[in-house]
Parts: structure tokens; C-alpha cells; sequence
């Protein structure tokens, strides 16, 4: 798969309980930026050297698909309408905005949006997240340079001062500063005993005992869901995507974030809920119900 899920923060390899507290602290008292992540379904556009939208979702797809075969993956009828509706306007509009030579290795990642779309998150109103521009070999490997990004720069300018009603460009929040909610003091409290448990606030995660790495992620979950309540207003409003007044913790389903060479998402509720929605709908998938057989008297 070319989309590889981002870690959440208590499993990213070699994280101690100290720079697991510091991460924590940032996230509480600094101005980070974060992307707020959205149920969708994500694929890569390029134009081919004639100018036509071609498709990538796998790694083996790096010549590009059209649209009929990368729809037709999709197993779920509902989903695969609403992502072939979304291509369409893809292929009907990107062109005017499309800054990168046809026929180049330059691919837009983006991430559909629509009603149809819904595990156990909000129900999102129908968006084109045009979430990243980037080079992509035929080996699968990434690269970006400062021309790339120039460029990308100037597609995100033209699509934002269009005002177009279906394409988002890469929506950002900044958190603000939670002090005083408690928040960060009480997953700073959970560490320590963790740490007093297990040996010291140097040990990484991974050399934790089970019982303590449930405990932990737990913990994280409790902060994350704590960290989104503190910065709620500003994540429904600055994101563009909904109108809603209302926060819903357990239907939000995190944010992603970078902090210098660590990238990790952060959720709450949300994955408790998922997870109950998924179990359900794979147990009603096994259940079986026996043909009807005539009555014999």
C-alpha cells in the first residue's frame, strides 16, 4: 500500500516515558501546528503526458490508473458512488489549478470526503482534502524538493482564492494552551507511577511490562481526549470542513502531528467507539441464518 498508517504516539520505537511526558508538555502549552484526521478514502492524481487524470493507490501503481479501475477496487457499493462522484469533479476541475509538468513523477494526495464515508467518526459533508504534493519512483520511494513545494505553494494559493466549494487545501489547526485544565498535569502523574513501577522515567515504552503499556495507552487516550476538549472550538472552526457548533469526542478521530523528526497521531474515545462498531458489524457479517425449508406434515 502506498498509505502507510502514522504511529500513535505510545508506539513510536524508542520513546521513553520522559520524552513521552515532554511531547505531552509541547502538546499542552505550545502553539503546534496539527492536521485533524478525517474519515475518508485517500488516492494519488498525476497527469499523464496527455494530460489525463491517472490514479494510485497501491505501490504497484506508480504508471497510473484510470478511474474505472481504481474505483472498481472498492468493495463497498456505497463508497466506491461516492468516490467515483468525487473523481469526476477531480477530472473536471483539477486541471485549472494543476501547477506540475504533465507527464512527471509529481503526484497530490488527497483524501475524500462524504456522508457515504462514516465508520464511527462525524458524518462529513462531501470535501476534497489536496492534503500533499510529492515524487514518487517507481520503487514506491518519496521525495519532495524546495521547487516541488514552491509549487504546491502556488496550486494551494489559486484553489483557496477561487473559493472553490469542494477542494480544502490542507486543513491546519494551532493548539492553544490548555494550563490549568489539569490535563497534562494528570498524564505527567500516571508516568511517574508507571515509572515508579517500573524502574525510571528513561525506559522506553516497549520495555514496559504489558500491564503498564495498557495502562499507558489508556492514559494517552484519557490526555488526547482531554487535549481535544481544551482546543474543540478551534478544530471544528479552523479546519473548514464543518458547520457544526457541537463537538462530538467520541466521533472525533484525532489529529496527526509532527514535532522535529517524530511523526504520530493521537486519539481518544473515538478508537473505543470504532472499535465496538467494527466488532459489531464483523459479528453480524458471521451470523448465520438457515434457508427455509418447507413444512412437512
Amino acid at each position: 500500500m502506498l498509505f502507510k498508517p502514522t504511529p500513535y504516539l505510545w508506539s513510536l520505537e524508542g520513546l521513553t516515558l520522559n520524552e513521552l511526558a515532554e511531547v505531552a508538555d509541547t502538546l499542552s502549552h505550545s502553539s503546534v501546528p496539527v492536521r485533524p484526521i478525517f474519515e475518508c478514502v485517500k488516492v494519488y492524481i498525476k497527469l499523464d503526458e496527455n494530460s489525463n487524470v491517472r490514479y494510485a493507490r497501491h505501490i504497484n501503481d506508480f504508471l497510473g490508473l484510470d478511474k474505472a479501475a481504481v474505483v472498481s477496487r472498492i468493495k463497498d457499493p456505497m463508497v466506491r458512488e461516492a468516490v467515483e462522484d468525487a473523481l469526476n469533479y477531480v477530472e473536471q476541475t483539477i486541471k485549472t489549478y494543476w501547477p506540475f509538468r504533465p507527464g512527471s513523477s509529481t503526484w497530490c494526495l488527497l483524501e475524500i470526503l462524504d456522508p457515504k464515508i462514516n465508520i464511527a467518526g462525524m458524518e462529513n459533508p462531501r470535501r476534497i482534502i489536496i492534503r500533499e504534493a510529492t515524487r514518487i519512483d517507481i520503487k514506491g520511494s518519496f521525495s519532495k524538493s524546495p521547487l516541488l513545494e514552491r509549487m504546491f505553494s502556488r496550486m494551494k494559493v489559486d484553489i483557496t482564492r477561487d473559493e472553490d466549494p469542494v477542494y480544502v487545501v490542507d486543513p491546519i489547526v494551532y493548539l492553544r494552551n490548555i494550563s490549568g485544565t489539569g490535563v497534562y498535569t494528570e498524564l505527567k502523574a500516571d508516568l511517574i507511577g508507571i515509572a515508579a513501577l517500573e524502574g525510571g522515567m528513561e525506559l522506553r515504552v516497549e520495555e514496559l511490562s504489558k500491564t503498564s503499556q495498557s495502562y499507558l495507552v489508556e492514559a494517552v487516550k484519557r490526555f488526547s481526549d482531554g487535549l481535544f476538549l481544551g482546543n474543540s472550538e478551534f478544530i471544528l472552526s479552523e479546519t473548514v470542513i464543518h458547520e457544526e457548533k457541537q463537538f462530538y469526542l467520541e466521533s472525533f478521530p484525532g489529529i496527526n502531528v509532527e514535532l522535529g523528526a517524530r511523526a504520530f497521531r493521537l486519539s481518544g474515545s473515538f478508537l473505543r467507539r470504532k472499535d465496538k462498531i467494527v466488532a459489531k458489524r464483523r459479528k453480524a457479517k458471521k451470523t448465520f441464518f438457515p434457508p427455509l425449508m418447507a413444512w412437512r406434515s
